[in-house]
């Protein structure tokens, strides 16, 4: 699309996209990576500002959400907030099941259906539980971006996308 009078939104599974980049990572206890120059993976204030400046490509951004249970990093919601993403708490379940990917469907289909609509979606996840919300909104005739990590990302929501890239080539 790149249009840039196309409106946009941007959704990010910020959790999935952590745990993609940082499969060690703790965020309770670790707060912020460290640096991408020094080989580390990007801070959360890196990857909001390179994920934002990609769905400006696509056209207008609209609506920019990362959704996390923000709770355990607060500070990493203050950064990311300073390039325009929203922070949008998730809390998890008592047990520790990660719920931002249904919360990224609700509010993509709010989008899609209130009036405001989206021209193109951004989605910024691997998880294969995506893949309806993809069909749906492509159904619905809206453009599909999927930015997902090369090595975890689903193959079938690749293929149901108008166009895929890899996380790393978008970060790097």
């Amino acid at each position: 699309m790149s249009d840039p009078r196309a409106d946009v939104a941007l959704l990010v599974d910020f959790t999935d996209l952590r745990h993609s980049l940082c499969p060690d990572h703790q965020e309770a206890q670790e707060g912020e990576s460290p640096p991408a120059s020094t080989g580390e993976p990007p801070t959360a204030t890196e990857v909001a500002q390179h994920l934002v400046r990609f769905a400006s490509q696509v056209g207008r951004v609209a609506l920019a959400r990362a959704y996390a249970d923000w709770s355990r990093c607060a500070d990493l919601c203050r950064e990311i907030s300073t390039y325009n993403l929203e922070p949008v708490l998730v809390p998890g379940t008592e047990d520790g099941e990660d719920r931002s990917h249904i919360r990224m469907v609700v509010d993509a289909l709010e989008a899609l259906y209130t009036g405001d609509e989206p021209d193109a979606f951004v989605l910024v996840t691997g998880d294969a539980t995506m893949l309806p919300l993809v069909q749906k909104l492509r159904a619905d005739g809206s453009e599909v971006v999927i930015l997902g990590p090369s090595r975890t990302v689903s193959q079938e929501l690749k293929g149901a996308a108008d166009r895929y890239y890899a996380l790393e080539d978008v970060l790097g």
